[in-house]
């Protein structure tokens, strides 16, 4: 058996059940880090849980390249539930504001193409 959590303390969760010998865990969220544990299983009962160990998720990587008249902005579909934001400026308080260009998806990257206004213009994903 298999089991997460957010601590290494737990609380953990069952991933899959007894007889399942092969698991992806695809249920995660980018910059999180996850602690696992491992359980054997036979006929007559369970292992002890194995001592914890941990998996971070790395945030996507956003991608820019610019030309004269337009911006394209690009991270992985692996981030699907992102979105584009933007700013004016970075003094605190930062207002980011929704980019509506809708991403478009090709080659398992969200691109966004923008044209740029007159003024400078700060981009995260949110």
């Amino acid at each position: 058996m298999l089991r997460r959590a957010l601590t290494p303390a737990g609380p953990y969760t069952n991933l899959f059940p007894v007889g399942v010998i092969s698991f992806a865990d695809t249920n995660v969220t980018n910059g999180k880090t996850y602690y696992y544990q491992a359980s054997a299983t036979n006929a007559l009962g369970g292992s002890a849980w194995s001592s914890p160990v941990s998996a971070f998720v790395p945030l996507p990587i956003l991608s820019a390249a610019a030309s004269n008249s337009t911006l394209v902005v690009s991270w992985p579909l692996t981030a699907s539930s992102y979105s584009l934001a933007c700013a004016t400026n970075l003094s605190p308080p930062v207002t980011w504001t929704a980019v509506t260009n809708a991403p478009v998806t090709t080659n398992g990257s969200s691109t966004v193409i923008i044209v740029p206004g007159g003024t400078e213009q700060f981009y995260r994903l949110k």
